[in-house]
């Protein structure tokens, strides 16, 4: 019997279930922060970036185009304060939510 070699193939990595009713997966706690916050029916969503939360900008850039499809725009702040006035400025757009993540 002879041996074939097969070219090795790396495993593509599918994106976390971001939709509703996707069916079941396994999430870690960034990617339920950002599940949680499209449920939820969030425009925007901040931060500072030196917190233990961070990656959670980076699966929004991973997954900008389907954000940008339910019009939902995440920013990084300088600093938590800059972050708490954005969120108070999306309060004074009516039926806008906003959620800032430190």
């Amino acid at each position: 019997m002879a041996t074939v070699a097969s070219e090795r193939r790396t495993p593509l990595i599918e994106a976390p279930p971001l939709r509703r009713d996707e069916g079941r997966a396994v999430l870690d706690g960034n990617e339920l922060i950002l599940k949680g916050a499209l449920e939820a029916g969030v425009s925007l969503i901040t931060g500072y970036p030196g917190s233990p939360v961070a990656e959670v900008f980076t699966l929004c850039e991973a997954h900008a185009p389907y954000l940008l499809e339910l019009g939902v725009e995440a920013q990084l702040a300088n600093n938590e304060a800059q972050a708490a006035a954005m969120v108070n400025g999306a309060r004074q757009v009516p039926g806008a939510r906003a959620m800032a993540v430190f």
